[in-house]
């Protein structure tokens, strides 16, 4: 028995083996815009060439611990073809990771892998252990799967808008940091304010300012206590607030009315 036969260390494996293949995917994306894709999956293997080499040679002590001609004999011929697909895998991925989103296409290849797993475990194919398909891993395959629809939704709806599919996708939660710092800059400058827990933008300071008009694309809103009371999750302290800088921004849109009129 081995040190890789223990499964705490295969599990922890596994999950580095996962973290790899997540980041390996952009990575090879970004490379691919500024070069192409095709230079970038060939770049993949080379690198990844030399260190399988290095482990390569010190797991089989040079290749003397490999009978090669038994090899030859007893494995069968798709046995020795395995990184064919793996190659075709690294430029798929490379190609279309930045244009659909690391996680809708690694969901995708996920499912896949795990459609194609089970049916492999069920036929117990390539020298695999027979394992049935029991209701508990179909369940989790058609959870995935409708997850997977569902964000694989957004591009159809773009594409029923003709939006063109963009070259590369981000997640907001990438850039809390620098979400945190903007909101934060915009506190400092007096334009927002916190209450209990959230921040609301001032928009009686912000129209107070020269050459600072808030309501540009709707201007007949602007005043609507309507509007305002239609929100039912606002406290009592926040309508009085937000009332108050309304019938500012309606006495200023009033002046601004009569400087035009002048």
């Amino acid at each position: 028995m081995t040190a890789l036969d223990e499964v705490s260390l295969g599990v922890i494996l596994l999950i580095l083996g996962g973290v790899c293949t997540g980041v390996q995917g952009p990575m090879n994306g970004r490379l691919a815009i500024s070069t192409a894709g095709s230079f970038s999956a060939f770049l993949s293997f080379a690198l990844g060439f030399w260190p399988l080499l290095i482990y390569f040679l010190a797991d089989t002590k040079g290749g003397k611990t490999v009978d090669w001609p038994e090899a030859a004999r007893n494995a069968p011929g798709y046995a020795w073809l395995g990184g064919v697909f793996g190659g075709i895998f690294v430029l798929i991925l490379t190609l279309v990771i930045h244009r659909r989103g690391a996680s809708i296409t690694n969901g995708i290849i996920v499912v896949t892998q795990l459609i194609i797993s089970v049916v492999i475990d069920q036929a117990g194919a390539f020298d695999t252990t027979q394992r049935d398909c029991t209701g508990l891993r179909g369940g989790g395959l058609a959870c995935m799967i409708v997850g997977i629809a569902l964000g694989k939704g957004f591009f159809e709806d773009m594409d029923s808008l003709n939006v063109q599919h963009p070259h590369v996708l981000t997640c907001v939660s990438e850039f809390v940091d620098e979400i945190v710092q903007f909101v934060q800059h915009i506190i400092d400058n007096g334009y927002a304010y916190k209450v209990d827990g959230s921040v609301y933008f001032d928009v009686g300071a912000f129209d107070s300012k020269n050459d600072h008009f808030y309501a540009k694309l709707e201007p007949n809103l602007k005043g609507n206590s309507r509007l305002l009371a239609d929100s039912k999750e606002l406290t009592k302290y926040k309508v009085k607030k937000l009332a108050k800088e309304y019938d500012v921004q309606k006495k200023l849109h009033e002046k601004y009315l009569e400087s035009l009129n002048a």
